[in-house]
């Protein structure tokens, strides 16, 4: 984006935005945060409910200690259900919007237990939803995982180290993230964990 293209963003939004390569998601129309439906929808009241399993597993490998109710939107469909939607994925790895080599390294885990992750493991009755979806992560190449890191944009500064520690740290998680998954649905999940 020009200089000049950012002064169209409303003001609502304090972002400080720079000139150059953005990264931007789809705006989608009727949608609400989960933050203001209470109580929350039950798994019935959500018709793509399995994807919630996959959020989950999905924030445990990027180490994405930042999933609140403000970045699950609800999409409200015509028969009165809706579909999860997740946003936000700033602050992932260790380190969050600062991340670099060194932070990558240390392997923190999550510091707090997010209150939309205890949501999602309490609606989960089939822990074969959580495995499907950690297959699905360990069956990423790693060159694809590579590939990835590769194409972040040049004007984003990220140096070469950081960018090979990003890829060693997203390969070695891939290979442990399962047993905090498990642990954490075990902790909070139905009694079939």
């Amino acid at each position: 984006m020009t200089e000049q293209q950012i002064q169209y963003i409303p003001k609502k939004f304090s972002s400080k935005y720079n000139p150059g390569t953005q990264f931007a998601s789809l705006f989608l129309d009727n949608c609400i945060g989960l933050s203001k439906e209470p109580p929350h929808p039950t798994k019935t009241e959500i018709k793509n409910n399995q994807v919630l399993a996959g959020i989950f597993v999905f924030d445990h490998w990027v180490h994405n200690s930042d999933r609140t109710k403000s970045n699950i939107l609800l999409e409200r469909l015509t028969e009165g259900k809706y579909d999860i939607h997740m946003i936000d994925h700033g602050k992932c790895f260790p380190g969050g919007y600062k991340w670099n080599k060194a932070t990558l390294q240390e392997h923190d885990k999550f510091k707090k237990d997010s209150i939309v992750h205890i949501w999602t493991v309490g609606m989960l009755e089939d822990p074969s939803i959580l495995s499907s979806y950690i297959e699905q992560i360990l069956a990423l190449p790693e060159a694809l995982i590579e590939e990835v890191i590769r194409e972040i944009p040049g004007d984003w500064s990220v140096p070469i180290q950081d960018r090979e520690a990003l890829v060693t740290y997203l390969i070695v998680q891939k290979k442990t993230f399962a047993d905090s998954v498990y642990q954490f649905a075990k902790k909070y999940g139905t009694s079939v964990f």
